[in-house]
This record gives C-alpha cells, sequence and structure tokens, in this order.
C-alpha cells in the first residue's frame, strides 16, 4: 500500500514528537515515565492509523534515531525492550490477561539483560512495582486513545 503524501508528513511529524519527547526523557530525569509514555502512544497512534506494516517501520525509525539522539543509553534501552514491544503486541493482542502475561515477560527479559548483562542488581520490591505499572500503562494508554480518537482525530482529519 502506498502512502499518500499528506500520511507521509503525517508520520514525519509524528515522528518528530515521538522523538522530542525521547529525548526529553532521558534529559529531564523527574519526567522520563511520562515522556516515554508519550513516545508509545504516538507509536500506537501510527499503528491504528496506517496499519502495522508502516508502525513498524515507525518504529524502527525512533527506535533508530531516538538511540543516536538520547544523552542517557541505558534509559533508552528500557523503552526499546519493554515499552515499544508492549505497544506492538498491545496493537494485534487484545485480550487484557494476554497482553499482562506478556508485559511480565518483558520484564523478566529486561531483568535477566540488567542482571546478567549489565550487572545490576534489583531489589524485589521494583518487581511489584512493576507488575502494577504495566497494567496502569495498558489502562493509561487505552484511555489516552480513546482521548485521541474523540477530541484530537476530528480536528486532524479535517
Amino acid at each position: 500500500m502506498l502512502l499518500k503524501t499528506r500520511d507521509l508528513v503525517t508520520m514525519a511529524i509524528l515522528l518528530a514528537i515521538n522523538l522530542i519527547s525521547l529525548v526529553l526523557a532521558t534529559t529531564i530525569e523527574t519526567n522520563t515515565l511520562a515522556f516515554f509514555g508519550i513516545a508509545s502512544w504516538i507509536i500506537y497512534i501510527v499503528l491504528e492509523e496506517y496499519g502495522l506494516k508502516n508502525g513498524l517501520l515507525f518504529c524502527i525509525g525512533s527506535i533508530i534515531a531516538g538511540f543516536f539522539l538520547s544523552i542517557n543509553k541505558i534509559q533508552i534501552c528500557t523503552y526499546i525492550i519493554l515499552l515499544t514491544p508492549y505497544v506492538i503486541l498491545k496493537y494485534k493482542i487484545k485480550n487484557i490477561f494476554f497482553r499482562i502475561i506478556l508485559g511480565n515477560g518483558l520484564g523478566v527479559i529486561f531483568y535477566l539483560l540488567l542482571r546478567f548483562v549489565f550487572m545490576f542488581s534489583i531489589k524485589s520490591i521494583y518487581v511489584i512495582v512493576f507488575e502494577i505499572g504495566i497494567i496502569v500503562f495498558d489502562f493509561a494508554l487505552k484511555y489516552a486513545m480513546i482521548i485521541y480518537r474523540n477530541r484530537i482525530k476530528p480536528y486532524i482529519t479535517k
């Protein structure tokens, strides 16, 4: 499927906003999760509006450019390993139970990478916080998409 010029420009603007939020997430230490959430929300918008193929290409471009533009590479690895695959699979899997299991699986992979590759120890309370955080992230992304469909999209499509 060929993209129209308007769709391509819209995706480029969304990629710019995504990269700005990724750079701000790695620069401003206090709002890291909020900016990562915004970047993930933009990926979900592209997936919903332009399909899986264009969404994956957008995601790959976001990951590559975000990795080179970010200051803190460990934080951007959090985005790459945890949030990006979760958003892509949230688009494909509609059952919340399977998404939570998937999020926990991604969390285990991230934990093992931190533990054995980066030699970084994690307290057990962080695992519990992650369990709660993945559920909150799922519902926040769902609510953000409702806001996008009802309030933002009508102004864009004019």
